[in-house]
């Protein structure tokens, strides 16, 4: 479903939440009714439940608030640094890789040509959660 209204987007948000916290609320109530070694794993796995949960929804959370944003139709002149970075991040990738001129001055003419474009930012790979406490991502 795509997100194009403030009200859409509380709905989409608050829904996400909801589901969260029942789950964890689930295993929270397992917990104080065990004690010993079955409440501590409990509680452990509660603590890691909670973090998987808060880091998927931030991560929804800001696909959501992009389906939003990109449905405002806002040009990329208007927008917070933070979004037009992400808007520019392929000229902004290929800048940073080289020391030649010609890239740099395709970075600025892409900045001041798409100025007044409307923005339209990939909320695909926006939260990178493969970067959160792992030790090793396959």
């Amino acid at each position: 479903m795509e997100i194009r209204t403030l009200e859409q987007l509380s709905r989409a948000l608050t829904n996400e939440l909801a589901w969260r916290k029942v789950e964890i609320s689930h295993l929270r109530i397992q917990a104080k009714d065990k004690s010993g070694a079955l409440q501590n794993t409990l509680i452990r796995a509660g603590v890691a439940m909670s973090y998987s949960h808060w880091e998927g929804f931030v991560k929804q959370a800001t696909k959501f608030f992009l389906q939003f944003l990109n449905f405002q139709r806002i040009n990329v002149n208007l927008l917070e640094y933070v979004y037009a970075t992400h808007f520019f991040k392929n000229e902004i990738y290929g800048f940073a890789q080289t020391k030649d001129v010609i890239t740099s001055v395709r970075l600025l003419e892409a900045i001041f040509a798409k100025g007044n474009d409307v923005a339209k930012i990939k909320h695909e790979n926006y939260v990178d959660t493969e970067s959160n406490l792992s030790s090793v991502v396959i």
